[in-house]
């Protein structure tokens, strides 16, 4: 077997390993990526094997890394995540469900068109899909289903209001698309 072989081998063992043992996910990857960048490194240095890091190979990783870090486009993501933990802490969101539905009640199917307005809020206020088809699912599945409505068209109603998140213009996917861009 070659130098290569074994440590992809010995990566992955290591990988299954560490998660068994109950190691989170991001430090299990970092740290395995981590260290056997160093040990491919050093088995160059002083095993006489190739792996291909060298020293200028490490030192651009470190160089993506850090630009990662320096961009200024990627903090909104961190401030989706907060905004929609804070539309879902502070109540708002539950007492957007109950007004819209008060607004929409004598309609036909107002419960219904209640959840894919708040679904269209949601979307341009959090940008993340998976967000804001929990937060739905938790507020508006049981209203639905103590109001009548079957679960195929509860949940079908639920899902497709939830992921318009990645069709609205401030979600995170295309906020990263668009960091991709701009810097390409």
């Amino acid at each position: 077997m070659e130098t290569n072989e074994i440590l992809i081998l010995a990566m992955l063992g290591s990988f299954i390993l560490l998660l068994f043992v109950g190691i989170p996910v991001a430090w299990v990857l970092g740290g395995i990526g981590v260290a056997f960048a160093a040990i491919g490194y050093y088995s160059d240095l002083y095993l006489d094997t190739w792996t291909g890091l060298d020293f200028t190979t490490l030192g651009l990783v470190v160089n993506r890394i850090y630009k990662i870090m320096d961009n200024w486009i990627l903090v909104a993501l961190p401030m989706f995540i907060f905004m929609g933990n804070m539309l879902d802490k502070s109540g708002v969101a539950d007492r957007l469900m109950h007004s819209m539905q008060a607004m929409f009640g004598r309609v036909h199917g107002g419960l219904a068109i209640t959840v894919m307005a708040i679904g269209i809020i949601l979307a341009a206020s959090t940008g993340i899909i998976g967000a804001s088809v929990v937060l739905l699912a938790t507020m508006s599945l049981p209203a639905m289903l103590k109001q009548g409505y079957n679960l195929p068209l509860s949940l079908g109603t639920i899902a497709s209001a939830g992921t318009l998140g990645i069709l609205l213009p401030p979600s995170i996917m295309l906020v990263i698309m668009a960091d991709q861009l701009v810097y390409r």
